[in-house]
């Protein structure tokens, strides 16, 4: 049996100074313990996805959790040739792509501040399949809470669950560090 599975979260960044603007999602397969998926054998597996919202770094203050997502779909364990793949549910998959309804949101839209990234786009590595479900246009993505405007750091989390079990909690896999830009919106009546 090979090792448990865990999630890379590497950067995708624009820019300089380097700013975070996406997350690349893979697989290793060097986590702590023994995996539990059956080889050779598509089972159900889902990707949940969360974030930590810190205001500082330098006073330790607890940070604010928030959901960013979910993606299901099946993983499969292949023997030959050794391999993972998760193959993304359609349905799952263009949910990443929409943008939440704002309508409920009552944050002040009378600030002359927007903050960047306000979401992160999802790419795949090799490991994932079914992604030709979505038209060119559509571009899965994380999208950050409008709360986030209050924050300066953010944290992303993946957790992954084979048959209803945890494969990889959040604590086991990578952690993404993002730094959250106050950016004043473009109507600003004076530049800084």
């Amino acid at each position: 049996m090979p090792f448990a599975f865990r999630i890379r979260l590497d950067p995708v960044a624009d820019g300089a100074p380097v700013a975070v603007t996406g997350v690349r999602l893979d697989f290793t397969t060097r986590g702590s313990g023994l995996t539990t998926a059956p080889k050779d054998v598509a089972v159900p597996a889902t990707l949940e996805f969360k974030g930590n919202l810190t205001a500082s770094v330098r006073d330790h203050p607890s940070p604010v959790e928030c959901a960013l997502g979910e993606l299901t779909g099946t993983l499969t364990l292949s023997t030959n040739p050794k391999g993972i793949t998760f193959t993304c549910d359609p349905d799952s998959l263009e949910k990443l792509t929409e943008t939440p309804d704002d309508s409920d949101d009552s944050s002040d839209d009378d600030t002359p501040w927007t903050f960047a990234p306000s979401s992160l786009d999802v790419e795949f590595g090799d490991s994932f399949d079914g992604l030709d479900a979505l038209d060119e246009d559509q571009v899965p993505k994380l999208v950050l809470p409008k709360s986030a405007i209050d924050y300066r750091y953010l944290e992303v989390f993946v957790k992954l669950t084979l048959q209803g079990a945890v494969e990889a909690d959040f604590e086991q896999s990578d952690v993404l560090d993002v730094l959250i830009r106050l950016e004043p919106r473009p109507q600003f009546p004076f530049s800084l």
